[in-house]
C-alpha cells in the first residue's frame, strides 16, 4: 500500500544502512535539525504537512551542502 514502507524495508536489508522514516516533510526536517545531516534523503513530492518533499530537499541542500 505505502511505497515508503516497501522501500524502507528493502533498504533495511543492506548491511550498514540505518533507515529513518518520517510521515511528513515537517517531521523529517525536525529530525534533521535535531540530529544533523543524512547521507541520503529519499522523499516523495506530495507529503502531508506544511511543505512538500521537494521543498524539504531544497532546505536540506541549502542547510547541509556537504
Amino acid at each position: 500500500m505505502f511505497i515508503r514502507i516497501d522501500i524502507a524495508d528493502t533498504l533495511r536489508g543492506f548491511p550498514g544502512l540505518e533507515v529513518i522514516e518520517a510521515s511528513t516533510a515537517d517531521e523529517a526536517w525536525s529530525y534533521l535539525r535535531s540530529n544533523g545531516p543524512l547521507d541520503v534523503l529519499f522523499t516523495d513530492h506530495r507529503m502531508p504537512g506544511s511543505m512538500t518533499g521537494s521543498q524539504l530537499a531544497v532546505i536540506v541542500q541549502r542547510e547541509y551542502p556537504e
